[in-house]
C-alpha cells in the first residue's frame, strides 16, 4: 500500500508545475505580457538582420549587431512562458519545436543560409529537453549520459553548446521557485559567452533591454504560434521578395 501511494505521489508531481512562478523571475518580470513583448522585439531584431542578409544581400555591422539581440530575447521569453508549465507537458513543447525546426530547416533552402547548421528551434528543443531530463527523475547515470549527448548534438546547432546551455539554465532557473539571485549570474555569463559564436558582445545588450521590458507596462496580445510560423515562413518570403526585386 505504501509503495502504491509513493507511485501515485510521484506521478502527481510530474503533472504539477515545477515552480508556481519562479520567485526571482516573477520579481524581475512581474507582468505576463512581457513575454509577448520580448518575442516581438526578438522577431523584429531577427527580421532586420535577415532582411539585410537575404534580401539586400549585404549585412552591415549595425544589422548584425541588432540581430544578436534576438536569440537571448527569445530565450528569456521561453523561460517566462514555461516557468509554471508542468514537467509532463514539456515533451509537447519539445515536439512542437522539432516539428517547426524541421520545417524551417527545409524552408532555409530557399535562401543562402549557413550550411551544415541546425536552426535555433533545435537549439531550443535541446535546451528544454535537458530541463525535462533533470526534472523527470531519471537515474543519475542516464541523466549524465543524456546531457552529454545533448551537448554533442548542440555542436551542430545555431549558437552551439553555449546556446543550448543558455536555454537550459535560463529555463531551469525560471522554474526554480527558490533559485538564489547569484544563480542568475550564470545566465548573464552564458549570454556573455555568446560572444564566442557571435564574435562580438552585442548579445549582452539584451539583458537590460529584457529587464526594462519586464518592468514596463507594455501590453501586447498573444498570437498563438506566431513565433513559430514567422520564423519558418520568413525564408521563402525573403526568397520571393528578392526574386521579385531582381
Amino acid at each position: 500500500m505504501t509503495g502504491s501511494r509513493s507511485v501515485t505521489r510521484k506521478a502527481a508531481s510530474l503533472s504539477e508545475p515545477a515552480a508556481s512562478a519562479g520567485t526571482l523571475a516573477s520579481r524581475l518580470f512581474p507582468r505576463g505580457e512581457a513575454i509577448e513583448a520580448l518575442k516581438w522585439l526578438g522577431l523584429a531584431a531577427m527580421l532586420v538582420e535577415h532582411w539585410m542578409r537575404y534580401v539586400a544581400g549585404d549585412l552591415p555591422a549595425w544589422a548584425y549587431a541588432v540581430g544578436r539581440l534576438a536569440f537571448p530575447l527569445f530565450v528569456f521569453a521561453l523561460a517566462l512562458g514555461t516557468r509554471a508549465l508542468a514537467t509532463a507537458r514539456l515533451p509537447a513543447v519539445i515536439v512542437r519545436m522539432l516539428a517547426f525546426g524541421i520545417a524551417a530547416q527545409v524552408a532555409q533552402l530557399a535562401v543562402d543560409a549557413p550550411a551544415g547548421q541546425a536552426n535555433i528551434l533545435f537549439t531550443f528543443a535541446l535546451g528544454v529537453t535537458a530541463v525535462w531530463l533533470l526534472e523527470s527523475g531519471w537515474p543519475p547515470f542516464l541523466q549524465a549520459l543524456s546531457l552529454a549527448t545533448i551537448g554533442v548534438l548542440g555542436l551542430w546547432c545555431e549558437f552551439g553548446v553555449m546556446g543550448v546551455a543558455l536555454v537550459a539554465v535560463t529555463v531551469k532557473l525560471a522554474r526554480a521557485g527558490e533559485a538564489p539571485a547569484v544563480a542568475w549570474l550564470a545566465v548573464a555569463a552564458l549570454v556573455g559567452a555568446l560572444a564566442l559564436p557571435n564574435r562580438n558582445h552585442f548579445a549582452l545588450a539584451a539583458v537590460p533591454l529584457a529587464l526594462a521590458v519586464g518592468r514596463s507596462g507594455i501590453r501586447i496580445p498573444r498570437v498563438r504560434r506566431a513565433f513559430y510560423w514567422i520564423y519558418t515562413l520568413q525564408f521563402p518570403m525573403f526568397a520571393a521578395i528578392r526574386m521579385l526585386g531582381s
